[in-house]
């Protein structure tokens, strides 16, 4: 499964920290690419690399030709701390992900809410016990709902569980020429998947099937569209 990043911060030179919902903590220099990818070494150029967002969960982009895969920061990162997983609190993995989804900080969300940023960065930690108006908020600012549902378990497993044991259906799906993968977090209940098969780092992700195909399919579209003529894609 791909470890999904709920935080960036920048540290000195080319290094990063990133927090992931599991509540682990990774350093990571992006220096240790260069000779692999010299495109990377742009980033050496400060206000560049200060300008660099995470891309929903899943990395880090900073322009069409500058970017990096969360799991790579995970894999291959320095472990710096472990914090309360946001997982142990679903308020708390909701807003994380909602916010990482978004592309935008805690400081711009607290910008957008009124919220204090220290009392947002507690809420994804799960540490606060924030008030319905309050995480009504921060999903109207994110551009969603607030929303609450109670989920039957069978035999100690929800829905969600089965889909991801693979008995309900395929692990990947099909659109106008690509294949995307389907995985299940079970810690935050989001159905999430890559595009397969192309250089660049496309992901997409729903809380339910249908908003998952949808994500695909925009995916997909979105990244033709971009791509332009056929021998660029």
């Amino acid at each position: 499964m791909f470890h999904k990043a709920s935080d960036l911060k920048f540290g000195e030179g080319t290094s990063l920290e990133v927090r992931f919902q599991d509540g682990t903590v990774k350093r990571y220099d992006m220096a240790s690419l260069f000779d692999k990818y010299p495109q990377l070494r742009a980033l050496e150029n400060r206000e560049l690399f200060l300008s660099g967002k995470l891309m929903g969960a899943y990395g880090i982009v900073w322009n069409d030709d500058l970017d990096i895969e969360a799991e790579t920061i995970y894999e291959d990162g320095r472990t710096v701390r472990r914090e309360k997983p946001a997982a142990d609190n679903p308020a708390a993995g909701a807003v994380a992900a909602a916010r990482a989804l978004s592309g935008i900080s805690q400081k711009q969300l607290s910008q957008m809410t009124g919220i204090d940023q220290s009392d947002i960065s507690r809420i994804e930690r799960g540490t606060a016990n924030p008030s319905i108006s309050t995480l009504e908020r921060i999903a109207a600012a994110l551009g969603g709902r607030l929303s609450v549902s109670i989920g039957a378990r069978e035999g100690g497993k929800t829905a969600a569980g089965e889909a991801a044991s693979g008995r309900s259906g395929k692990s990947t799906m099909e659109y106008r020429g690509y294949t995307g993968s389907v995985e299940l977090s079970e810690t935050d209940g989001v159905f999430y998947g890559k595009v397969q098969g192309i250089s660049s780092p496309v992901f997409y992700e729903g809380r339910t099937a249908a908003e998952l195909v949808s994500g695909f399919h925009e995916s997909v579209d979105g990244y033709i569209a971009a791509c332009g003529s056929e021998e660029e894609r």
